[in-house]
Formats: C-alpha cells, structure tokens, sequence
C-alpha cells in the first residue's frame, strides 16, 4: 500500500509538472505572437507615412522648400551625370535590401563616362558599406524573427545555412540582377558567419564587375 501511495504521488507531482510546463510555453507562445503583431503594426504605421508623404505630402510647398528636397536634387544630379560622387551614392543604395536599383546596369553606362578603376573601387567601396548595413540590420531583426519562428526552427535553419548556403551564396553575388541585397540581409537575420559571408560576397562582387569591365573593353 505504502508503494502504490508513493507511485501515486510521484504520477500527481509528474502531471502537475507537465501542466505547469504546458502553461508556461502558451504563455511564452502569446506573448511572442502579440510581440510579433506589435511589431508589424509599427512596421505598417512607418510604411504608411512613408507612403502618404510620396504620394501627398511632398507636393505640399512646405516640403517642396525643405533641404530634403535640395539634398533629393543634388543627389539625382550626381547620379544623372555618371559621376564618381553619383557612382557611389548608387552602390550604397542600389546595395541595401529595401531599395531596387539597376546597378549592373548603371555600372556599364558610368564605364563611358568615367575612368575604369577608380569606378569598380568607388563602386565595391559602396557595395561594402552597404550590404554591411544589411547584415547588421538582419542582425537587429533576430530577436523578432524568433518571435515568429521556433527556436528550434531557426537553429535548424541556421545549421542548413551553414553547411550548404557557401555556394549559393557566392553565386547570388556573381550572378547580375540576383538579389544577393535581399539574401545578405536575411544570412544577418540567421547569424551567418561573418567572415565567410564577405568573403563569398565580395568576391562574387568583385568577379561580376570586373567581368562586365572587360565585357566594355571587349566591345568597345
């Protein structure tokens, strides 16, 4: 008698504990999900007064007098005229992941407007700067990508990355138009290596640009 007690304490005290476990990850689980949606909203709400200011509140004479505008022309200017200035301002933000810009495309104009090497430096230069602010920026968005995905989940994620994502990730960099931008900022999100993420970048950076020199030199 005095075992089957104790058997059934010790099965109580193991349900108990189950349940208090059970509790305890819905908790966790509610307060990753109202976390989670708090942030879209704040995301939406930015990307709404973003919206209301291109299509309404810069034609408004308040804005339309702003530096922001004066910096807005200086900056088209520049890049209208194939400058070494223009040439930068473009691999910075043709680089980060939220804007889409042609760069290949403006790389093999700017070839005929302005000397060859210091353009492919200026232009890595750029190119470095930028998908750096990529990754670091993937890097602040971890903690709330974990509140969408699984911890579980995301380590699995990370070690798939780790192991297999060298290849592509040289690829995407080489290859033109490829949004290897898009692709750097979510390796940040996961916490790629650092190191061997440049590396693989930058060098299929370096190889795509180099290549579309001598595509201008051979053709011209």
């Amino acid at each position: 008698m005095q075992i089957e007690g104790i058997m059934q304490t010790k099965k109580m005290i193991q349900t108990k504990s189950m349940m208090h476990a059970k509790s305890i990850f819905e908790l966790n689980a509610k307060k990753r999900y109202f976390e989670g949606l708090f942030t879209i909203m704040i995301i939406g709400f930015i990307s709404v007064v973003i919206l209301l200011y291109v299509l309404y509140f810069r034609k408004l004479e308040f804005f339309q007098d702003s530096i922001f505008n004066d910096i807005v022309a200086v900056l088209k200017a520049q890049i209208a005229s194939f400058s070494i200035a223009g040439s930068f301002y473009v691999a910075f933000f043709g680089g980060l992941f939220f804007i889409f810009v042609p760069m290949e495309a403006y790389f093999y104009s700017a070839l005929m407007a302005t000397d060859r090497t210091l353009l492919f430096i200026i232009f890595i230069l750029g190119i470095i700067v930028s998908y750096s602010s990529d990754y670091l920026i993937g890097m602040k968005m971890s903690r709330i990508s974990r509140r969408f995905i699984s911890p579980k989940k995301f380590y699995s994620i990370k070690s798939y990355l780790n192991r297999y994502g060298k290849a592509a990730i040289f690829a995407a960099s080489a290859i033109p138009m490829f949004p290897s931008q898009q692709i750097t900022f979510i390796l940040g999100v996961f916490r790629y290596n650092k190191a061997r993420l440049f590396l693989l970048t930058f060098s299929g950076q370096v190889i795509k640009y180099l290549a579309l020199v001598g595509l201008f030199a051979l053709l011209n």
